[in-house]
């Protein structure tokens, strides 16, 4: 029996701990009030049911979006994280969201159909035009063998509305207009406004859902920091695709 498994119990056994403290102190003072809010706070934030209706509110439209319609005519996928290189290791290192895009792509090619895949991949802190990233995922494609000569690169795009002008002056230019867009499914909004906004007709399949699929035990019930992070990003999706309309850009 691994004992690091129960470490996970600590987070939750400490905010139940609070709370319960917080609601059976005699005290109803304004800071003994104001405790308990916060707690209460704390704990609603990092219950994963919370973040999971919360990204559901970004990610239901493309629940059913595994096999796109087979006229589209090629395959783009959007970059996700990388870490960045420092001296200890001098390289990029996609992140999690990256290979989870990429690993929907190369299934697509391999299951749906094989057309060409566009990576867009400028990332925050490479220069634009910087082709690292995007040949890291081209590598990644390659491993899960998609041919090279099948990946394109565009790398100058240093958002997702530039990524999706950048991909249509590309894609236009060979003569394709209807396009597969990969990136996960809280992002997929934004993704396919900003490509259907510059012309391209843009259908979804998305990846990485992280609203509740009905495979969890218990213990994924319990409060952890996930699902602050989780929370954190679908605001700060729903602020940017507040933003993109706002600026006329989906």
């Amino acid at each position: 029996m691994n004992p690091l498994r129960y470490l996970r119990l600590v987070f939750p056994a400490l905010v139940f701990a609070g709370l319960a403290a917080a609601f059976t102190m005699r005290s109803n003072s304004t800071s003994a009030r104001l405790t308990r809010i916060a707690l209460l706070g704390i704990f609603l934030v990092s219950w994963p049911p919370v973040a999971w209706v919360v990204m559901w509110t970004l990610e239901a439209p493309y629940v059913d979006t595994l096999n796109p319609p087979f006229d589209a005519q090629a395959i783009v996928v959007l970059s996700g994280d990388f870490r960045p290189r420092e001296a200890r290791e001098p390289y990029l290192v996609p992140g999690p969201s990256t290979v989870t895009r990429c690993r929907r792509a190369a299934w697509l090619f391999h299951n749906w159909k094989q057309s060409d895949i566009l990576v867009c991949a400028a990332t925050v802190g490479v220069e634009p035009g910087n082709a690292e990233p995007a040949m890291e995922m081209s590598r990644l494609l390659q491993g899960w063998g998609v041919p090279k000569e099948r990946i394109l690169l565009e790398t100058r795009g240093t958002s997702t509305y530039l990524q999706a002008v950048r991909a249509g002056e590309l894609l236009r230019g060979r003569g394709i207009s209807k396009v597969v867009v990969v990136t996960e499914a809280y992002h997929m909004a934004r993704s396919l406004g900003s490509f259907r906004k510059t012309g391209m007709q843009a259908e979804a399949s998305a990846c990485g859902f992280r609203s509740f699929h009905g495979a969890y035990g218990v213990a994924d019930f319990l409060p952890n920091p996930a699902a602050i992070g989780d929370i954190e990003r679908a605001i700060r999706e729903w602020t940017a695709l507040a933003v993109y309309r706002l600026q006329g850009k989906i």
